[in-house]
């Protein structure tokens, strides 16, 4: 036999959909034949032009259709451009999709572009997950779809469906001479040009009328209660005719007349009624309520934008049906029991927790160990505590909103990404060894939702307060726009943001930016901590499982810059001199730990601090009220400490660190001045207060009764 491999080959268009048959390609001039044996699987794309419609048929050509009992290739020995390979039809069953293909253009009018492909010099791909189907480019919706336009298909047997062939019926009648040939061939193209059953169906029912039957031989006879007329373009043909010319059987032509007196119509209504191992409604039912037992939750972030609810990470569908048999005794099985669980809910497992509210993990075992009035206090308090932290986290994204609104307003977001190793590689000893550690601060700005990476080595510098603050000095002296109110939100650490270290070093900021007037530093609530940086150093952990070695700060800074495509990461690589200390602003004040109303304030109860410019001296602290603290050290200063009055009288036998005696009126009694002096231990730690009479030469004068 001959084999051809084409470049560009043509196919003549006439017949094309009529007869798969009769499928003839056209080869141009640059089509070489090979004598041989076909051993590899070539994908061809036939495009056929009618007058009406273009249409993009793909055949994918197995090897065992190239055998000498199936293929038959002769050539044109007459003009050499003109050769003609006639295939069998066999050859169209392996249709590789119904993907229309972009058309080539035509070499001439009569003809089209074929190309063709070697597939096996491209590879195997991956192989499709779960169960392999017998024939991977069919299902059941293409199987359908190529039985109702007369394609050949297989069927879910395996046996191979040769498409139907129009064949010239010439019946007693003489029905073919009223019509003529071309014009049937057009109805039999015409009716399996169709895209669905009910456009078939449709075009029966127009073309086949029912009346009554006017006259029975027996008139009580039900054997035949109507009579039907058989048309073609208008007109009347017989019955053997009709059917045979479209190829269809009386069944198909009596099941749509039915269809079209019912009340539903011609609508394809194939296996929605269900099979013979249809589920009964009471054990659908039955598992859809037992699957409504189980407790769910929806998510606390993803709320808005999902329905799905959540099981406890313990509950799987396999627990599920476990527990649905130990309840059932007639129980379905697994895989009805998984499918309802699939297209009836939309619920999914909870993930398991990972760095919780130690506040919440506390009024929650305090709740389940309690009954009556005392838990449902602390189910109270739980409910504020989430509350407050919903506030917070609804603040900060109305601060974000804001901040690409106003443009005299910037909102930054920071935080510390946990500790990277260096270096990183897969050596097992090295989980053993001390490492070196680098640290990033992340920067998400409000303005254009641009996130900065601010990278050094723990040699040059550490991971508190200072380091941080050094940071945003950075970003705010060099990154930030011309604004006059800058908004801080970060995490309630305590070591690291919400110290004095941290408030010095944004006064030292704003005193030096031109534009900036105000600094405000927000913090959410402890535990719930969610803040847009944790998106971006979800994108350097994921491109960092890429990666199998790195050995320098460069390797990393290399991988946060292309470790997303979208909105990229800026990195900053911070040098030793970046960082600032304020020892220095430290000893220059004081009284920070109590307010203007000496009122003491618990630094870690702050939830938000302001500070202004034209108030270099204070700090507004916001706990449940904004507050004022006077920062400013002041030249004269009275020390006090706690003391407690007696008498002398009460204080006999006592020895005392510290007395002050209050001799305003003289001492009445005997031996009372002399108890008085005697319980100090030395006489500079004691001080007597006397009537300014009394005192001589700048000497207190006191009379004792002896």
């Amino acid at each position: 036999m001959l084999l051809c491999y084409p470049k560009y080959c043509t196919a003549t268009t006439s017949n094309l959909q009529d007869d798969y048959s009769d499928l003839k390609l056209r080869c141009s001039s640059d089509l070489n034949f090979v004598e041989g044996r076909m051993d590899a699987t070539t994908l061809l794309k036939v495009n056929t032009r009618s007058e009406d419609q273009q249409q993009s048929v793909p055949v994918l050509l197995d090897e065992h259709h190239f055998s000498h009992s199936h293929t038959d290739v002769s050539l044109d020995d007459s003009n050499a451009t003109n050769e003609h390979v006639v295939l069998d039809s066999s050859i169209s069953n392996y249709a590789a999709s119904q993907t229309h293909y972009s058309t080539p253009q035509p070499m001439n009018e009569s003809s089209q572009i074929l190309e063709a492909q070697n597939i096996d010099s491209l590879g195997e791909g991956r192989p499709r997950k779960g169960r392999k189907r017998k024939y991977p480019f069919q299902n059941r919706r293409i199987r359908k779809m190529k039985c109702v336009q007369n394609e050949t298909y297989i069927t879910q047997r395996g046996y191979l469906k040769e498409p139907k062939e129009f064949r010239e019926y010439i019946c007693s009648c003489k029905c073919l001479n009223k019509i003529g040939i071309d014009a049937v061939k057009e109805e039999f193209k015409n009716f399996y040009s169709t895209t669905s059953h009910d456009a078939q169906t449709a075009l029966i029912c127009a073309m086949v009328t029912t009346k009554d039957v006017k006259r029975k031989r027996v008139k009580d006879s039900n054997k035949r209660t109507a009579t039907r007329t058989y048309t073609i373009r208008g007109v009347k043909v017989c019955k053997s005719f009709f059917l045979q010319t479209f190829r269809i059987s009386s069944g198909k032509v009596h099941l749509a007349i039915k269809k079209i007196q019912s009340p539903r119509g011609v609508v394809d209504r194939r296996g929605l009624a269900g099979g013979r191992n249809k589920l009964p409604e009471n054990k659908l039912r039955e598992v859809i309520d037992h699957i409504k037992k189980f407790p769910r939750y929806k998510s606390h972030y993803r709320r808005s934008d999902t329905q799905a609810e959540f099981l406890a990470p313990e509950i799987t569908v396999n627990v599920m049906y476990d527990m649905y048999k130990d309840e059932v005794s007639n129980s379905v099985s697994k895989a009805s029991y998984k499918k309802i669980f699939l297209t009836k809910f939309n619920i999914k497992r909870k993930p398991l927790k990972k760095d919780t509210c130690n506040v919440c993990d506390t009024l929650e075992v305090q709740i389940q160990n309690t009954t009556g009035c005392e838990a449902e206090n602390f189910k109270s308090k739980k409910e504020n505590h989430l509350e407050q932290a919903r506030i917070a986290q609804d603040m900060r994204s109305s601060d974000m909103s804001k901040a690409k609104q106003d443009g005299a307003l910037e909102v930054l977001c920071f935080d510390l990404e946990k500790t990277l190793p260096l270096p990183r590689i897969p050596t097992n000893t090295v989980f053993y060894k001390r490492q070196l550690w680098l640290y990033n601060l992340g920067i998400r700005s409000g303005k254009d939702e641009r996130g900065h990476c601010y990278v050094w080595l723990e040699g040059e510098a550490g991971g508190g307060s200072q380091e941080e603050s050094s940071c945003l000095m950075k970003y705010l002296i060099e990154e930030l726009p011309a604004v006059e109110e800058v908004i801080l939100w970060s995490d309630s650490c305590g070591g690291q943001n919400r110290n004095i270290k941290m408030v010095l070093m944004l006064k030292a900021i704003l005193e030096q930016h031109p534009t900036v007037k105000k600094i405000t530093q927000r913090f959410l609530v402890p535990g719930h901590i969610f803040l847009p940086n944790d998106s971006d150093f979800g994108d350097i952990e994921c491109a960092l499982k890429l990666q199998q070695r790195l050995y320098t700060a460069e390797d990393y800074i290399n991988v946060m810059k292309f470790c997303r495509k979208r909105n990229p990461l800026v990195v900053h690589r911070m040098k030793s001199e970046d960082f600032k200390s304020t020892d220095l602003l430290e000893k220059q004040i004081v009284n920070r730990k109590t307010n203007n109303l000496r009122e003491k304030i618990n630094w870690l109860k702050v939830k938000e601090i302001e500070l202004h410019k034209d108030k270099p001296f204070s700090i507004f602290f916001k706990q449940e009220y904004k507050v004022e603290i006077n920062i400013q050290k002041k030249k004269a200063e009275f020390p006090l400490q706690v003391s407690y009055a007696t008498s002398i009288y009460k204080s006999q036998g006592q020895t005392i660190e510290f007395t002050g005696v209050n001799l305003h009126a003289d001492v009445f009694s005997d031996g009372l001045l002399h108890v008085v002096l005697i319980g100090v231990r030395s006489v500079a730690r004691m001080r007597v207060l006397v009537p300014c009479d009394c005192v001589l030469d700048d000497v207190g004068h006191v009379k004792n009764v002896v």
